[in-house]
């Protein structure tokens, strides 16, 4: 009788601990939602090319401001270094564009997302795109 109940008591708690050790998996999950607010120009550094300024309203200013408005899921917080292909500057922002990842720094804090390697970021420096 007493075995029966220590296999019960064990089961029990591996059951217990099997649910933990899950919730905390859960709840240590680093995505986030990520609002970027973007009030005022944006310098466009292209690799190899002069900076451009995107003055509020301009065609690449609002596509920027869209874009993160619609892509406020999916971010990490990470801590990692990054060496971009393309920089955008804001007041208190910088953003990096690498080929399949955008890094926001704002603040003390740094984000990542994965894009889309034909999102308009790509399109950015190219000489079409910007004229």
């Amino acid at each position: 009788m007493q075995s029966i109940i220590s296999i019960n008591i064990c089961s029990t708690l591996k059951t217990g601990l099997v649910m933990l050790v899950l919730l905390l998996i859960a709840g240590c999950s680093t995505e986030k939602e990520f609002v970027l607010k973007i009030d005022g120009p944006v310098t466009l550094e292209c690799e190899g090319e002069e900076a451009q300024i995107l003055e509020l309203s301009s065609p690449l200013h609002d596509s920027l401001v869209y874009w993160f408005s619609n892509n406020r899921s999916g971010w990490d917080e990470s801590p990692a270094s990054y060496v971009p292909r393309i920089t955008l500057i804001g007041a208190d922002f910088t953003i990096h564009v690498l080929e399949d990842i955008i890094v926001v720094n704002s603040g003390s804090s740094q984000y990542v997302k994965n894009i889309a390697r034909d999102s308009f970021y790509h399109k950015l420096c190219t000489q079409k795109e910007r004229r």
